[in-house]
């Protein structure tokens, strides 16, 4: 999958050497817009699998490739949950090598989530397991939350851990108009994430939307994504009778176009059924726009309790979302400490953690050289 070029950044930056960041790609012309910026950035491509079937085959491939990563450079990262990271931490063990890593979601409840038969349930407890496993074996731990992955991951005790978010916000990101906003009907709702899967809910806010406006209340919602449930959504919205009050939308690329979009809704919803910390609510939040978000993963680390709603719960969310259009004072006050939370993710105020946590941690049990690389 595509990454930010953020994720590399922060380290081209705290590094005083060469950067290879290992992705999966489709093809090479996809690594993501940016990747280019530095000449001390390095691309190592990996062979693209859908499916566990794809994985198997292509795994000895993959598994040679980031051998060769791992002899090349210096200070392995590894970004989890990530099937490329699992490999690399074997990797790393067979080898001896000490390595990082960075805890940015659940890959446990998101499979938990996608497949709740007993199959799925399986692979979920051995994702999990594998995972905890990577992590223990790591001499130090970045976590993008505060509690919530640090619990579910923990640490070895002799690791270094801390917990920064990797969302960091720039002065572009932030709204300079008064959070105080103008409601008018119809309430206008959002929710951004991918529909390769179904664990971020967008077919949840179809249905609030349609239980809302069964209750007469007026309310449109904008769904930002692409990937294979996007045609079942739509159908869904045809079925529950509010394909004209639902527009799809299949990406916003720009950065510029999702701020002018997030100005321009009243909340932003975020159904998740697992989320690690959610970069768009984060970005929502900078703009001075409500938001709401189900009570899982690091959500209720941003949220008040009184803007969530539990997992699944269509009932609950239409409950909500109509209590916010008969509060407008409410939907204020909402913006008003979301953009002030927001302050805490701004780059000059997260980049110097970062660097002291990469720094202590490159001093205390990885070899005197340079190089990192970043799986």
């Amino acid at each position: 999958p595509r990454a930010s070029a953020m994720e590399w950044t922060r380290f081209l930056q705290a590094a005083s050497g060469p950067v290879a960041a290992a992705l999966r790609t489709k093809v090479v012309d996809s690594c993501p817009e940016g990747a280019e910026i530095d000449p001390s950035l390095t691309i190592v491509e990996l062979p693209y699998s859908h499916g566990s079937r794809a994985l198997l085959l292509h795994l000895p491939t993959t598994a040679l490739s980031i051998w060769r990563a791992l002899q090349s450079h210096d200070v392995p990262v590894l970004r989890l949950p990530a099937t490329t990271a699992l490999v690399a931490s074997a990797l790393c063990t067979i080898r001896r090598r000490a390595y990082l890593v960075e805890v940015v979601g659940d890959a446990e409840g998101i499979l938990k989530s996608l497949y709740p038969d007993l199959r799925g349930r399986l692979l979920a407890a051995v994702v999990g397991w594998a995972t905890r496993r990577a992590v223990r074996s790591a001499s130090s731990t970045l976590y993008v939350t505060e509690r919530l992955l640090q619990a579910k991951y923990p640490p070895n005790q002799r690791a270094l851990r801390e917990g920064i978010s990797d969302v960091i916000l720039n002065a572009d990101d932030f709204s300079t108009a008064s959070p105080l906003r103008s409601f008018q009907a119809p309430l206008h709702l959002a929710a951004i994430g991918t529909q390769e899967v179904t664990y971020k809910g967008h077919d949840v806010l179809i249905r609030a939307v349609a239980q809302v406006r069964c209750r007469g209340y007026p309310v449109r919602a904008s769904i930002v994504g692409c990937g294979r449930c996007h045609d079942s959504l739509i159908q869904l919205a045809v079925q529950l009778g509010v394909s004209s009050s639902v527009t799809f939308i299949e990406r916003i690329d720009e950065r510029k176009a999702l701020r002018a979009f997030l100005d321009d809704i009243d909340v932003l919803v975020m159904p998740s059924r697992s989320e690690g910390q959610g970069r768009v609510l984060i970005e929502a939040m900078a703009r001075g726009c409500p938001c709401v978000g189900t009570a899982v993963g690091g959500i209720p680390e941003l949220l008040d309790s009184s803007m969530l709603v539990p997992v699944g719960d269509v009932k609950a969310l239409s409950d909500l979302i109509v209590r916010l259009i008969a509060n407008p004072a409410l939907m204020q006050e909402a913006a008003r400490a979301n953009r002030e939370l927001a302050e805490e993710f701004r780059y000059q105020v997260l980049q110097p953690r970062f660097e002291q946590w990469l720094s202590r941690s490159l001093k205390r049990d990885l070899p005197p050289r340079t190089a990192t690389a970043s799986t």
